[in-house]
């Protein structure tokens, strides 16, 4: 079968079918880099794969890095290209980013990260607070070890004294994520399911709570959601999906320089130690407001360059 009879036949697939053909050549590629990291790890930094999870040593936090990366490139990167060409010969047409959005447009996006920090803060702790009926004890008590552990990891993978290790830790953690992640989520899910259901709204929100809930972390999950819904507003006023890349770069990024400043002594407090006071709920009451218009903005130009982004709603 031509690669041309293939496109001709997904372009008359049913949203759903689409979205199960992503999921599929998600699945193949998570498979096909486990397998690959797993060669490496055994051939390259420790035959049997002896020690090389569960401590502090440099063979076990190399192929912890490792398996991060390829998991991304495997998970989303690729299967994102992929479903991308199959749907379009350009795939990057396809996914909203065949042309770069004005330096604006881009500012525009690290500002409305900004705006959404004091609500982060505010949702985050209310997320922390919440508690599961006692009949789920056992539930929340597995998910918040669950929270930990992956915390305990995020801080094994910041922890680092050196700029090659910190360029590294940029590139997994800022750089992979915030192309794979808005690739699939914002490029390929919100679209499909804003194309099936006609509701932008639904799609962006729908998005949201598919990208938060696939990070299992679930006393992060409201703030994940709220980023989720920025970054997915984002995406669908400006029809440009490098917006929302370039504001999760941002995002990500700072985290890792943080903590980098953090753990090397350069600042006293820990990026994740907050409390949210009066101040904070002052800043978030003036971010809304700000929120609103640079996103009207964003809005505006994108409708005035619909016609050059025609190609995203073929």
């Amino acid at each position: 079968m031509t690669s041309i009879s293939l496109r001709e036949i997904s372009r008359h697939m049913h949203p759903f079918a689409r979205l199960m053909l992503l999921a599929a050549i998600m699945l193949v590629g998570l498979f096909a880099v486990l397998l690959l990291a797993m060669v490496i790890g055994i051939f390259f930094l420790d035959p049997g794969l002896k020690n090389l999870f569960g401590d502090d040593s440099e063979s076990s936090m190399t192929l912890m890095r490792l398996v991060q990366t390829l998991t991304h490139i495997g998970l989303f990167i690729i299967p994102s290209l992929l479903f991308a060409w199959i749907m379009h010969r350009r795939p990057l047409v396809y996914l909203g980013g065949d042309k770069m959005p004005p330096a604006l447009m881009s500012g525009y996006g690290i500002l409305l990260m900004l705006a959404a920090l004091p609500l982060v803060f505010i949702v985050s702790s209310w997320n922390e607070a919440l508690h599961l009926p006692e009949s789920l004890a056992g539930l929340e008590a597995w998910m918040r070890r669950s929270e930990e552990a992956a915390t305990e990891l995020t801080h094994r993978f910041l922890n680092v004294d050196n700029v090659g290790l910190l360029a590294f830790n940029l590139f997994m953690v800022a750089v992979i994520p915030s192309l794979g992640e808005e690739f699939i989520f914002r490029g390929i899910l919100q679209r499909t399911l804003a194309e099936w259901s006609g509701k932008t709204h639904l799609a962006v929100w729908v998005t949201a709570l598919i990208f938060s809930a696939m990070h299992m972390q679930f006393f992060s999950f409201l703030p994940r959601v709220l980023l989720g819904v920025w970054l997915g507003y984002m995406f669908a006023f400006t029809r440009n999906i490098w917006v929302p890349v370039i504001a999760h770069f941002f995002n990500n990024a700072a985290g890792v320089i943080l903590y980098y400043l953090y753990f090397n002594g350069a600042i006293e407090v820990c990026p994740e130690s907050y409390s949210p006071g009066t101040a904070v709920y002052l800043l978030a009451l003036a971010a809304l407001p700000l929120s609103v218009a640079v996103f009207w903005v964003m809005n505006k130009h994108g409708r005035l360059s619909a016609d050059a982004q025609s190609s995203l709603i073929r």
